[in-house]
């Protein structure tokens, strides 16, 4: 999944937080070849999340990752 980052998660490469691991391993994917079309925005904002995921359901919260 390819997804368009917010600057909550490029956030977490620096500081440790708890979902740290999961934005550093979608930092190592991001040199792979990139789609254009129907990617997602990623978010560490939860409050981001809550407003417009309903509207937006493109918007992936980065929790929620496995």
């Amino acid at each position: 999944m390819k997804y368009v980052l917010d600057s909550n998660v490029a956030l977490e490469w620096v500081l440790p937080e708890s979902d740290s691991a999961k934005a550093i391993r979608v930092r190592e994917e991001f040199f792979k070849p990139a789609e254009r079309e129907e990617c997602e925005l990623l978010t560490a904002d939860a409050k981001l999340v809550a407003i417009l995921q309903g509207a937006f359901p493109f918007i992936t919260f980065l929790a929620s990752l496995r």
